[in-house]
């Protein structure tokens, strides 16, 4: 899908070949993509957490008071929350190159806008997103916010901080007449999808959730299997040390 060249300064007008992306196909594409990205997060996480989740001495979680040494119990929540931040901070790099490497490739799509038969370029002639412009798009998007999650104090701040500024997104989205969100804006970005495009992409779309959620589901499953042994040694020392 090629941008049509602009008859106006916004790039679009009467006899373009293209249209400005509603706000539900928007959403599918970035809900399909946050699957995908949740998904190789776990692959590339789950060898690690299996691993580390073995060395955690669990008794001194459980145990409440002070009889087993308050030292212990630091050192097993230290190296918890180590872990965890690991994981967020890989999560927030791969999401990174994931949105800005795909919005300034040829396709000037992810796989979840493919999906949608939508593209992002340069709100004003069309042209392909340069890395500075990705990387301000996806800085306003405010995915990286995450990261601040995994910190004990802030996580629940970062997460009510998040789902509000998503929800401002969402809202600024969908009440500009050229269908610009905040993002879009500060990055001086449009999201155009072909005119009288059909609802087939939604279809194919829920397809791949469907299949996504199921693999999610399998490499959770596999994963109970490989833990089984460990789960059992962890209640043992838990109830032992009750």
């Amino acid at each position: 899908m090629m941008w049509a060249p602009p008859p106006v300064q916004t790039g679009f007008g009467p006899g373009s070949s293209l249209e400005y992306a509603g706000v539900l196909s928007r959403f599918v594409a970035w809900f399909v993509d946050g699957l995908i990205i949740g998904l190789v997060s776990l692959l590339l996480m789950a060898p690690i957490y299996l691993v580390a989740l073995g060395t955690v001495d669990w008794s001194q979680i459980a145990v409440t008071g002070y009889q087993t040494g308050g030292s212990a119990r630091l050192i097993a929540f230290s190296g918890l929350w180590a872990l965890t931040l690991v994981g967020t901070a890989i999560q927030v790099i791969l999401d990174l190159a994931y949105f800005v490497l795909q919005w300034t490739s040829g396709a000037r799509a992810t796989l979840g806008m493919r999906l949608m038969h939508i593209q992002v370029a340069t709100a004003t002639d069309g042209q392909t997103l340069t890395r500075e412009a990705g990387l301000r798009r996806w800085v306003a998007m405010g995915r990286w916010i995450s990261i601040f999650g995994a910190i004990p104090i802030l996580g629940s701040l970062a997460g009510i901080v998040a789902f509000v500024w998503q929800l401002a997104l969402l809202i600024s989205t969908a009440t500009s007449p050229v269908r610009q969100g905040l993002h879009d804006r500060f990055a001086g970005s449009g999201v155009v999808q072909p005119v009288g495009t059909s609802n087939n992409g939604c279809v194919v779309a829920c397809l791949v959730v469907v299949g996504i959620i199921v693999a999610v589901s399998v490499v959770s499953i596999v994963a109970l299997i490989l833990l089984g042994g460990q789960v059992s040694g962890i209640l043992s020392r838990v109830g032992s040390s009750i």
